[in-house]
């Protein structure tokens, strides 16, 4: 049980890094939009941000569902918290 604990907290610390990428990069095109005027691409900004969004809600029910399924302990609870 344990094990299957460590892998899907290893999967959520991969979501969160790659949702953490992409708002960077979406911040670094919004950026770009406003320092060049650039409407299209100021949309295809607005357009991402709805993915990031689903991303983050799917980690925060990826979140609870592993706390519901591996009855953590507190050092557990504080690692899938922040």
């Amino acid at each position: 049980m344990r094990k299957s604990y460590d892998e899907e907290l290893l999967q959520l610390d991969t979501l969160l890094a790659r949702m953490g990428h992409e708002a960077g990069a979406a911040i670094e095109s919004a950026l770009t939009a406003l320092r060049n005027d650039d409407i299209e691409l100021a949309r295809s900004v607005v357009a991402r941000d709805s993915q990031i969004d689903a991303g983050e809600h799917e980690i925060e029910h990826r979140c609870l569902q592993l706390l519901l399924r591996q009855q953590p302990v507190a050092s557990d609870l504080r690692k899938v918290s922040t």
